[in-house]
């Protein structure tokens, strides 16, 4: 334990100290983006991970999928605390892009890597390993909302 913070998931929960750093540092994010440039880096490199992943955005309205991808992380983000509270919302999700999109399993360590790495350059100093594993945390809970074994 650093910095005072623990780093726990209990029954799907996210420990409050981990919640409220991911929380502090997207508003962090936020703050020192407010254009939200950081959605269309977080693409660039989604795009760039894998030649599948350029294939499921051959076709899409950028101005939208970005409006989409930030609304989304904002609702994630403010209810990290109890993500199981949007249960409904991120399997809805998760379903959407199985079935609808063709996203397939094997692309979320690619998803996973480029959202950390766009919040590793993006917010600069202030990632540091707290700020690193309460993300991956978070991203791994919502995962197992979004995507629960088949």
């Amino acid at each position: 334990m650093q910095g005072g913070y623990r780093i726990a998931v209990e029954s799907g929960r996210i420990m409050i100290d981990s919640a409220h750093i991911v929380q502090s540092s997207f508003q962090t994010l936020l703050e020192k983006d407010p254009e939200h440039n950081f959605v269309r880096e977080f693409f660039v490199s989604l795009r760039s991970q894998d030649p599948r992943l350029r294939e499921l955005f051959a076709d899409v309205d950028w101005d939208q999928q970005h409006n989409k991808f930030l609304l989304a992380l904002v609702l994630i983000v403010e209810n990290i605390e109890d993500p199981g509270q949007n249960t409904y919302t991120l399997q809805s999700m998760g379903e959407d892009h199985l079935n609808r999109y063709g996203v397939t399993r094997d692309m979320l360590p690619p998803f996973r890597a480029a959202l950390l790495n766009t919040l590793e350059i993006n917010l600069g100093d202030e990632w540091t390993p707290e700020v690193e594993q309460a993300w991956k945390d978070g991203v791994n809970e919502i995962f197992k909302l979004m995507f629960p074994p088949a």
